[in-house]
């Protein structure tokens, strides 16, 4: 961390995390049936991606520890294990890995009965969940920490550590200081 004119070490002021993530998202969709009928529908994709999330410093550095401190967190509506954040960037590109027909009652179509799909133009991002493994089993896979001087540094963080999160609040509260 470097030291400004003055001789004061800089301070925390942001906190971003990479997380490995699933990401579902639904696409609407004419499914043509090997009988000749034609259901209206959606398509729900599951995938394998990830996202970076920042919190500024010092306002939320309690969600931040909250966030780091959970094993599973959402961002989907009606989940009990959701987090906040200040922002969210996603990484842009995720690998499928299952896809499941619906009517438009919620009903699963069987994929086998389907003789062709006609998808939709637009796919909406219904959330995130963070995966198992990872820090902590979070699927959190790196922590930086920006700073007031620009300059920022990776964490090598020990979640099996009982002391981990109380480490992590003294990184994130440090105050400037004469160097």
């Amino acid at each position: 961390m470097a030291q400004g004119a003055q001789g004061k070490k800089a301070v925390p002021t942001r906190v971003r995390a990479t997380y490995v993530l699933w990401e579902y998202t639904e696409l609407e969709a004419d499914f043509t049936m090997k009988d000749g009928s034609v259901i209206s529908g959606k398509i729900r994709h599951d995938n394998k991606t990830s996202a970076t999330l920042a919190w500024e410093l010092p306002s939320s550095l309690e969600e931040a520890l909250a966030a780091f401190g959970k094993k599973q967190w959402s961002t989907m509506d009606g989940s009990r294990d959701k987090i906040d954040f200040d922002e969210f960037d996603p990484s842009g590109c995720s690998d499928g890995k299952a896809c499941t027909y619906y009517d438009e009652d919620d009903q699963e179509i069987n994929q086998g009965a389907v003789e062709d799909v006609d998808y939709g133009d637009c796919e909406d991002v219904l959330g995130y969940e963070s995966t198992y493994g990872g820090l902590n089993g979070s699927g959190l896979s790196e922590i930086e920490i920006e700073y007031s001087d620009g300059q920022s540094e990776f964490l090598d963080v020990d979640f099996d550590s009982e002391d981990c999160l109380a480490r992590l609040r003294e990184a994130l509260t440090r105050e400037a200081s004469q160097g």
